[in-house]
C-alpha cells in the first residue's frame, strides 16, 4: 500500500478543508497548515511556537485544524519563557487520511509552575493565583495552608518553592533524594507514619494504631462525632456550582433583574438585561430547551405583566409550559404573526416589555419567515422588548443574514462551550474548559466582551 507523505496529505486536507468551512477560513488554515508541514521533516515531529510569533489570523486557522482534529493542538506555560502552542501535526482527521500509516507523536511535558493553572479548565485558573499568593504572602498575617502530594513530582516546582517545612512519609528513594534526604533512614519496610521532619525521623500518630484503612476510616469518623458532640466547632463547608437545582430556590429579582441561574464565583444569584438581542447556543443534551423555558420564567416572575411569545417551525415541549401571550408553530403562522408583532413595535401600539422566544433558530434560514424575522431582530435591538433566540452551536457559524443579525449583539448564553466558540460566534473569547466543568444547563453568559459562568435552574422534567 501506498504510504503518503506530508505534501500529498496536503492536498488532501485542502479538499477535506473546502468542505468543512467556507471561506474566508478554509483558505487560512490551508496556508498556516502548509507552514507547518514546511518546517518538518517528513516523518514528522512537535512544534513548539511562541504565541508572540502567531498572527491573529493564523492563531484562528490553529483553532479551526484543532477544532477539525487535523492537528493536537495544546496552550501551555513554560516558566519564564512564556505562552506556546505545542503543536502535533499527526491530528486524528490526518491519521484517518493518511489510512492510518503515519505514525502518531508523543508529546512528553515536564512540570513547571504554571501549567496545572492552564490544564485546570474555566473558572479555576484565577484560584490558582489567589492560592499562590496565600503561600506567598499569608503565614505573615497568619494564614497557613497544609496540603499533601503522593509523590514529589506532584508538586509544581513554583508552588515546591513556596513551602517552607516538609513532613516527608514512606516514598521512593528518587522521591527522597529530591528533598535532600540522606538514604537508608526510610525504605520500603518502614512503618506507616514514619517520616522525616526538620531532618529528624519522627513516628506520626496513626488512627487506631492500625494498617488497616477500612478501620482508619471507621475510628476517625466516630472522633469527628465525639468533636461534635463536645461542642468543637466544625469547619465551615466548601461550597460549588450545583450540577442542578430547582427554580423555586432562586429569588424572583436580584437588583431588580430577573435571575439567569447561579454564577460560578459568587455562588449567588446572576442577574441579566431582560431587553434586547440574546443569543442561546449548545451541542445536543446541553439543557437548550431547558435554558429557554427558564429564561422566560425567570423574566415572568420578575416582571408578571410582560408579554411572551412562542415562535418555532413545528411542535415544541414548551408550548404547554409557559403562560404564553401566543404561540406559532408553523413557517406561515410564524410569518403572519410576527409581522404583526413588527408592526406593532413601529406604530407603538405594541405592550413594553414584550418577550419572543424562537426555537430552532436556524431551521427558518430561506423560509418565507426569514425576511420577516430579520426585521423583528432589528427592531427589538434597541427596544425594551427582549428576543431569545435558540439554535445548535454549529448552525451559528454560517454567515446568513437572518444568523448575523442575532450574532451581532454579542450577546447570548453558550452552553458546554468548547473554547472557540464565544471568539467565533460572539467575537469574546472563553478560557480551555475541562469536560466536566460544563454540565448540562451550565455555560458561558457573554455581554459586553465579557462572561460568567452560570448554572441555570432545571424547569423541565426531562
Amino acid at each position: 500500500m501506498h504510504m503518503k507523505n506530508d505534501y500529498e496529505i496536503l492536498d488532501t486536507i485542502k479538499e477535506e478543508l473546502t468542505k468543512v468551512d467556507k471561506p474566508p477560513f478554509a483558505p487560512s488554515m490551508i496556508e498556516f497548515y502548509g507552514k507547518l508541514v514546511d518546517r518538518v521533516p517528513e516523518d514528522g515531529f512537535e512544534q513548539r511556537i511562541a504565541i508572540k510569533d502567531i498572527s491573529t489570523a493564523e492563531e484562528q486557522a490553529l483553532r479551526l485544524l484543532n477544532r477539525y482534529e487535523f492537528v493536537v493542538a495544546d496552550l501551555v506555560y513554560h516558566g519564564s519563557d512564556g505562552h506556546f502552542y505545542h503543536i502535533n501535526l499527526r491530528g486524528k482527521r490526518f491519521f484517518e487520511i493518511a489510512n492510518g500509516q503515519v505514525r502518531s507523536v508523543v508529546v512528553e511535558m515536564k512540570d513547571s509552575g504554571k501549567r496545572e493553572a492552564f490544564e485546570s479548565g474555566a473558572g479555576r485558573a484565577e484560584w490558582y493565583e489567589v492560592f499562590c499568593d496565600i503561600l506567598n504572602e499569608g503565614r505573615a498575617l497568619g494564614t497557613h495552608i497544609v496540603f499533601t502530594a503522593d509523590r514529589a513530582g506532584a508538586v509544581p516546582t513554583y508552588i515546591s518553592s513556596l513551602v517552607q517545612r516538609n513532613l516527608l512519609l514512606r516514598m521512593s528513594e528518587d522521591g527522597l533524594m529530591s528533598f535532600n534526604v540522606p538514604r537508608g533512614i526510610l525504605s520500603s519496610s518502614s512503618p506507616p507514619g514514619r517520616g522525616i521532619f526538620d531532618k529528624l525521623e519522627v513516628q506520626i500518630a496513626v488512627m487506631g494504631g492500625t494498617s488497616d484503612v477500612a478501620r482508619q476510616a471507621k475510628i476517625t469518623a466516630d472522633l469527628g462525632r465525639a468533636m461534635r458532640h463536645h461542642a468543637v466547632a466544625s469547619a465551615p463547608p466548601i461550597r460549588v456550582l450545583p450540577p442542578s437545582y430547582r427554580a423555586d430556590e432562586l429569588p424572583d429579582s436580584v437588583g431588580g433583574l430577573p435571575v439567569l441561574g447561579l454564577d460560578s464565583i459568587q455562588l449567588a444569584p446572576y442577574g441579566f438585561n431582560p431587553t434586547g438581542v440574546m443569543l442561546l447556543a449548545g451541542p445536543p443534551a446541553s439543557g437548550r430547551t431547558n435554558a429557554l423555558a427558564a429564561i422566560v420564567m425567570s423574566i415572568q416572575r420578575a416582571r408578571p405583566l410582560s408579554q411572551c411569545y412562542l415562535l418555532g417551525p413545528g411542535g415544541s415541549s414548551l408550548a404547554g409550559l409557559v403562560d404564553w401571550t401566543d404561540t406559532a408553530l408553523n413557517f406561515d403562522r410564524v410569518q403572519e404573526l410576527v409581522a404583526s408583532l413588527v408592526a406593532g413595535m413601529k406604530d407603538e401600539t405594541l405592550e413594553q416589555g414584550c418577550v419572543f422566544a424562537i426555537e430552532s433558530y436556524s431551521e427558518f434560514l430561506q423560509t418565507p419567515a426569514d425576511k420577516v424575522l430579520i426585521e423583528l431582530v432589528k427592531a427589538t435591538r434597541n427596544s425594551n422588548h427582549l428576543l431569545i433566540a435558540e439554535a445548535e452551536t454549529g448552525t451559528w457559524n454560517s454567515a446568513w443574514p437572518m444568523l448575523s443579525e442575532v450574532k451581532s449583539s454579542r450577546r447570548g448564553l453558550l452552553l458546554q462551550p468548547d473554547a472557540m466558540d464565544g471568539e467565533m460566534i460572539l467575537k469574546t473569547p472563553l478560557p480551555r474548559a475541562g469536560k466536566g466543568e460544563y454540565p448540562p444547563g451550565r455555560g458561558a453568559y457573554v455581554a459586553r466582551g465579557k462572561f460568567a459562568r452560570v448554572q441555570l435552574p432545571l424547569v423541565l422534567d426531562s
